[in-house]
């Protein structure tokens, strides 16, 4: 029988994680100091939505039926039959694109537009849109209850800090996730004799 998972895959989506929320803020950040205004509809729009007030169903929303809903039309079936008559990687980017525009604002947009690059590799990399579920469900997570964080200091040595967390984060997720993938690939190639 063929398996899908391997637990070095599940670490690397997990140390994906911290690494992508500091990207996705490095990106708010940059897109924000070029365009003001962009930053306050962005802030608007999560005021007048009242999903920045953690209940239940707010939490029910964003960190489990909104990552499930997305991953199934964006990576599921938009990506799936963007493969049918495209190379993965153009397949990639117009899922990623969309993703971006269903959002409905810029700010999000672009940082969801990166994230969606990243889903679309994990889910299609992995074999399975539980992986891109999964990352999407934690990367959500994370955002939801980052106001309990502390707050990072306002210094060139926390912005230091905050970026070697970032990219050390972000290669050892990918380097996890391949090696487990090629671990698996090996495991299930084994299986078939």
């Amino acid at each position: 029988a063929k398996k899908t998972f391997h637990p070095l895959m599940i670490a690397g989506i997990i140390i994906l994680v911290p690494g992508g929320q500091f990207a996705a803020n490095y990106i708010v950040n940059i897109t924000a100091m070029i365009r003001p205004d962009w930053l306050d509809q962005y802030n608007q729009l999560f005021e007048s939505s009242g999903i920045t007030d953690l209940t239940f169903l707010t939490i029910l929303y964003s960190v489990i039926l909104a990552p499930i809903c997305e991953e199934l039309i964006f990576r599921g079936v938009t990506m799936r039959c963007a493969r049918k008559a495209l190379p993965f990687w153009l397949a990639n980017i117009m899922q990623a694109a969309l993703f971006g525009l269903f959002h409905l604002n810029w700010i999000q947009g672009i940082y969801a537009f990166a994230l969606g690059i990243v889903l679309g590799y994990v889910c299609e990399r992995g074999g399975s849109i539980y992986y891109s579920m999964g990352l999407h469900l934690l990367f959500n997570l994370w955002g939801t209850f980052a106001v309990f964080l502390p707050e990072i200091p306002d210094s060139i040595a926390a912005s230091i800090i905050v970026i070697i967390v970032m990219i050390v984060s972000l290669v050892a997720g990918f380097v996890l996730f391949a090696a487990g993938r090629k671990k698996l690939a090996s495991r299930n190639s084994q299986s078939l004799y």
